[in-house]
């Protein structure tokens, strides 16, 4: 994996519950904005509270596939249910530079919005 890839670092960290390796991903004010399509959606500030909502709405269930993705040409990642169903799509915000850590997050879990992805079900990269 690229050093500069943060998607497949993302992917990697979280499919190993790693949360050290997913900590030197983000800054220490990662802003996550979480879009439920309802009141579950919610703005998450900072690592501590980050991560466990990464891990948590990215890799719920052991059979969920990460996969990198392109997000309005930013690097992404979509969780892939074991039906073929795409879960949620994240976007990663730009850093500050090549292997810099991530400053903001987009994640999308509305049935709504992600019925585009699931109609063309993304391959990995």
């Amino acid at each position: 994996m690229p050093h500069d890839d943060p998607a497949a670092a993302l992917i990697a960290a979280v499919r190993h519950r790693d949360e050290v390796a997913l900590a030197r991903l983000l800054t220490p004010q990662v802003h996550l904005v979480v879009d439920a399509g309802d009141a579950t959606g919610v703005d998450v500030y900072g690592r501590a509270g980050v991560i466990p909502a990464l891990m948590a709405r990215l890799h719920p269930e052991p059979t969920t596939r990460l996969l990198r993705v392109h997000v309005n040409g930013a690097p992404g990642v979509a969780a892939r249910r074991a039906n073929g169903e795409i879960a949620a799509v994240l976007a990663l915000g730009e850093s500050s530079g090549e292997g810099r850590p991530v400053a903001q997050l987009w994640l999308t879990t509305a049935p709504r919005k992600l019925a585009a992805w699931n109609r063309r079900r993304p391959e990995p990269d």
